[in-house]
């Protein structure tokens, strides 16, 4: 409980030094209330299945300490969830198994929800649930993207401007665009498009050498039925840049190349080959032959 005072407008505000912490009873949750940046929740899941993604230590060497990970999909009559069980967790979350987790958190991996139970919760196996978990609702085949969630104010116009200084990262599901709709300086791009043809720019490494760190890059010209663009795609990412095939673009960004656009996508996002698109790509837009000059803008 924090002790208030009135500040000049008469409200009241907290004194966060006199803060103290406090305990409250648990409040049980459904999977179907799990949102992104969340954390304290208590539920009772069943365990559908578990898949050990990481296993080292003493099973394989006597000379590591034991790390476990298994990713085990759980779930209630709203929905279900993975969960990412650690060490002596995953000898709990056995499937068809009920348990009780406390004070789980949720953790964002490639875009999407895992729950997690860190040293501030824990995992209790408790009697058989009778209720049939709804497995047509995963939460984490939702897709979200970070975007910046800026504050408003209102200029002498009375128009809303935004303060970039006071902008917040936040999460949203992606909204797919199309080519055509990139501008220079933009980013959070989520495109489905085709890849034309791929140009190595970079090649060294260990290909070259096994003394050098391997490094790529490779310039690709990709596509909708809107129009097209360069993509520059580096290390990992030319292996799925190949002709022909169809990708999904997440959380893409938009750089300048000697005053044109190039469509990239960095460590917060990511690439996924999909199934062959339907559309045919407008080839004669190509955004990245648009020049673009840096101007000054001067406010009246």
């Amino acid at each position: 409980m924090s002790s208030t005072t009135t500040n000049k407008a008469g409200t009241a505000s907290p004194q966060q030094s006199n803060a103290k912490p406090r305990l409250r009873k648990p409040v049980f949750v459904k999977v179907s209330d799990l949102k992104p940046g969340t954390s304290g929740h208590t539920l009772v899941v069943k365990v559908i299945n578990a898949t050990t993604v990481l296993q080292k230590g003493r099973s394989v060497s006597q000379h590591l300490r034991q790390s476990r990970i298994s990713e085990c999909l759980i779930g209630d009559e709203t929905g279900t969830i993975l969960f990412t069980a650690r060490n002596e967790q995953v000898d709990l979350m056995k499937p068809d198994t009920t348990v009780i987790i406390r004070n789980a958190k949720i953790d964002m991996f490639k875009g999407s929800m895992r729950l997690a139970v860190d040293k501030w919760g824990r995992i209790e196996v408790t009697e058989p649930a009778k209720f049939v978990v709804k497995e047509n609702n995963n939460l984490s085949l939702v897709e979200y993207e970070l975007v910046t969630m800026s504050s408003t104010t209102t200029n002498k116009a009375g128009a809303a401007s935004a303060q970039q200084s006071n902008a917040k990262p936040g999460l949203r599901k992606p909204v797919f665009v199309k080519v055509s709709d990139l501008r220079p300086g933009t980013s959070g791009h989520t495109l489905v498009v085709k890849v034309i043809n791929a140009t190595t720019v970079l090649q060294k490494g260990r290909s070259v050498s096994q003394h050098l760190r391997q490094s790529r890059i490779s310039e690709c010209l990709i596509g909708d039925e809107t129009g097209t663009i360069l993509f520059t795609a580096r290390n990992e990412q030319v292996d799925l840049m190949k002709p022909d095939t169809t990708v999904i673009l997440r959380n893409a960004k938009i750089d300048m190349f000697k005053g044109s656009m190039r469509l990239a996508v960095d460590k917060w996002g990511r690439i996924e080959v999909t199934e062959p698109a339907k559309f045919v790509v407008k080839e004669n837009n190509n955004l990245s032959l648009v020049e673009y000059e840096l101007v000054s803008v001067v406010e009246e």
